[in-house]
């Protein structure tokens, strides 16, 4: 039987909306990339949102999530997210960046186009830490990142905050006789393949 997804945000929990002078005085958030965030410029924003959409607590997912919406919001989910199956986020225009306080784990992580992620809990991936992420996409680590496999076509829009806190697992690259032929060199065939329930590993 084939594990429920889910394609919204806002479907996983009940998100409570806050006044974002509220959050940065919980979490003495500064509006640069060196400390939580990026500027709030990169959202599409010509200045800070007025609120944004809060829960408080752990959230555990049993399918995958496949985030592809266009929500010109920001939210903060203060406490772990558990998926044990893929996440995913494709977002176009750089619209709905998620921060996670806690912990993330999942089967397979993966970042395409414009998705914003900011993780200030240790990350534990369990196969594939995949990032295809265009030029206003990011993806930011504050804490210790594990994954079995990497590969990424952007690297520079993939922040570790402390290097030495990033376990190097093996990275994909063309040729290197992890990836089946027909997902070598084609990170659409391979995000499609992944949540699909491919193998796209050799036997």
């Amino acid at each position: 039987m084939e594990e429920e997804k889910t394609y919204s945000i806002t479907d996983l929990v009940e998100f409570i909306k806050i006044p974002l002078s509220e959050v940065k005085e919980k979490f003495n958030i500064e509006i640069t990339s060196d400390e939580y965030y990026s500027d709030y410029d990169d959202f599409g924003w010509d200045h800070e949102p007025d609120y944004l959409h809060y829960y408080k607590g752990d959230i555990h997912i049993e399918g995958d999530v496949i985030i592809n919406e266009p929500i010109l919001d920001y939210f903060v989910i203060d406490g772990n997210v558990i998926i044990n199956g893929n996440f995913t986020m494709v977002n176009m225009d750089g619209v709905n960046p998620i921060a996670i306080m806690g912990n993330l784990s999942a089967k397979n992580l993966i970042m395409g186009y414009e998705s914003m992620l900011y993780v200030l809990g240790n990350t534990t991936i369990k196969e594939l830490l995949l990032s295809t992420l265009s030029d206003a996409g990011e993806l930011i680590f504050h804490q210790n990142v594990q994954a079995k496999y990497t590969a990424w076509q952007y690297n520079e829009n993939i922040t570790f905050v402390d290097e030495e806190k990033f376990e190097t697992p093996s990275e994909i690259v063309e040729d290197d006789g992890i990836l089946k032929e027909e997902f070598v060199g084609d990170p659409e065939e391979l995000i499609t393949a992944i949540n699909n329930g491919v193998n796209i590993y050799l036997d």
